[in-house]
């Protein structure tokens, strides 16, 4: 396999990306949010209205740190992950070049690729990934590297 691309990240294409890395620590925050907003009101109801503002209080206030804190990262991150980026695949593993990095990546260091409906994540550990979009493969190279990461659907993953 010798593949070569050339692609620039949009700052969508990064937020979903690192929407869907965090989805089950995403699940698990917006249902402690729901328990604390909870807490609240029926500490409202109950009469502690000192202690049941207060919750109510963090529970929104999380609430808006977890719908507003991904896009802040992102809209911090864009400068670095929003530039032109030369990728090329081989049977050994990719060399990633950018204006900020430039890495000879090894299929032995990915501990799996994960497909999207728009991109493939190649994660190093489980919270770090390299993102490839699908638009900048051409048809054939996007059968054969998908075939290659032994990935078929989306959300399905692969180790190569």
């Amino acid at each position: 396999m010798n593949i070569a691309l050339s692609y620039q990240l949009t700052p969508d294409e990064v937020r979903r990306a690192l929407a869907t890395m965090a989805r089950g620590r995403r699940a698990v925050l917006l249902s402690a949010c729901a328990v604390v907003l909870l807490s609240g009101v029926l500490l409202l109801v109950d009469g502690a209205y000192a202690n049941g503002a207060l919750c109510s209080f963090l529970g929104v206030a999380y609430l808006f740190l977890l719908v507003l804190g991904p896009r802040t990262a992102v809209r911090r991150q864009a400068a670095r992950l929003c530039q032109a980026t030369q990728l090329v695949f081989t049977d050994a593993g990719f060399e990633i070049d950018t204006p900020f990095e430039r890495a000879q990546i090894t299929w032995a260091a990915i501990s799996m690729v994960r497909e999207t409906d728009e991109a493939f994540l190649l994660h190093r550990t489980k919270r770090m990934a390299n993102i490839v979009p699908k638009r900048a493969f051409a048809p054939a190279q996007l059968a054969e590297f998908s075939a290659f990461a032994g990935v078929s659907g989306g959300g399905r993953k692969g180790t190569p």
